[in-house]
């Protein structure tokens, strides 16, 4: 389980654009074992980005890039009240990916307002 400590030190690490393959190897040298997919997970969940990260359609090479009409379909149905499996399923995708793309779009957000 990842700590508020190690979450920092993988906040610090990654925004000052060090790899995930390299954050996972200094991870285990502290006793925590991980793996790229919780990493990637993590920092999503707690808005750390990469320096080299743009605001957009990214695709992070896992499963196909969200097209803007899906983006829409998912904050209009979120608004709504839908449930994450409901949006899925209308989109074809599974429901952590719809998760973690709301995520995104929050920190997206978050970008725009202090630029």
């Amino acid at each position: 389980m990842m700590s508020p400590e190690h979450i920092d030190l993988i906040a610090q690490w990654r925004e000052a654009g060090v790899s995930f393959r390299i954050i996972i190897q200094r991870l285990a040298k502290l006793g925590v074992q991980t793996t790229r997919h919780s990493l990637r997970w993590h920092c999503m969940k707690h808005g750390i980005l990469a320096p080299s990260s743009r605001i957009g359609h990214h695709h992070g090479g896992v499963g196909r890039p969200f097209t803007s009409e899906e983006d829409a379909i998912i904050l209009e149905m979120r608004a709504a009240g839908a449930s994450l499996r409901s949006i899925g399923m209308k989109l074809g995708r599974h429901h952590g990916c719809i998760s973690v793309r709301i995520l995104t779009l929050a920190k997206h957000d978050e970008l725009r307002a202090a630029a």
